[in-house]
């Protein structure tokens, strides 16, 4: 059975585990549409923060699941 992009994505956040996961890795492994899984996640009541960081050039998100 294929996960879907929010399942994925909850998986990838779980291993990462204090690390997190940045929104460009997500983008590039997922879905350029990871803001909107993050949000269903949310939703769905995970706690999910967010941190803003420079990735090279560019700004982008890390995520966190907090237990």
């Amino acid at each position: 059975m294929k996960q879907t992009h929010k399942q994925r994505i909850l998986e990838m956040l779980q291993e990462a585990g204090d690390r997190g996961v940045h929104s460009f890795t997500l983008a590039n492994s997922v879905t350029f549409r990871a803001s909107a899984r993050i949000n269903d996640l949310k939703n769905d009541g995970y706690n999910i923060t967010t941190k803003h960081e420079k990735m090279g050039d560019s700004y982008g998100v890390r995520y966190f699941l907090e237990e």
